[in-house]
C-alpha cells in the first residue's frame, strides 16, 4: 500500500485492519512516537512530509509482505482498512483489539484510560474494504 500525501502539510498516518469475521482491529502501521520529557506531545520527524508518499507493507525497507486468510470452510472474507492521518502525533495504542473480544466465550474490559492527549490541528480518516475470493483451484 503506498499513502500519497499531495498537501502542504505534515502528516502521521496511522493504519489498522478491521477484521469483522474475528472482531478484531490490528496495527498494520503507526509511525514513531517521541519520549523523554515532552512525553505525549514531544514531536518527531513525520513519516510523510508534504508532496511525499510512504509505502507501507512492502519496499526496500525489508518489510514482510502482507498477506490475508481465508478461514476453514470458507470461499470468501470481508474485512476493512482504516487510516487516520494527523497533523501532530496522535495516541491511538487503546484502540487495539487482538483477540476477540468473545474468545473463549469471556469477554475483555476496554482500557478506557488513556494519557493526555495533544490537540490536533487536522485530521481525517479513509476507509478501504478488503473482499477476499478463494480460487477454485483443485490440486490432483
Amino acid at each position: 500500500m503506498t499513502i500519497y500525501n499531495d498537501s502542504s502539510l505534515t502528516l502521521y498516518p496511522y493504519l489498522f485492519y478491521f477484521d469483522p469475521t474475528e472482531l478484531t482491529i490490528f496495527n498494520w502501521y503507526m509511525p514513531p512516537f517521541g519520549a523523554g520529557a515532552g512525553g505525549l506531545t514531544t514531536r518527531v520527524d513525520a513519516p510523510l512530509p508534504p508532496n511525499s508518499k510512504l509505502a507501507i507493507g512492502y519496499g526496500d525497507g525489508g518489510a514482510i509482505p502482507w498477506q490475508f486468510v481465508i478461514p476453514d470452510g470458507e470461499s470468501k472474507d470481508l474485512g476493512f482498512f482504516r487510516l487516520f492521518l494527523s497533523t501532530r502525533p496522535a495516541y491511538f495504542e487503546s484502540i487495539l483489539q487482538e483477540m476477540s473480544p468473545f474468545y473463549n466465550g469471556r469477554s475483555r474490559s476496554a482500557n478506557l484510560t488513556s494519557p493526555e492527549l495533544p490537540d490536533l490541528e487536522a485530521w481525517a480518516v479513509q476507509t478501504a474494504t478488503v473482499v477476499q475470493v478463494a480460487n477454485n483451484v483443485q490440486f490432483a
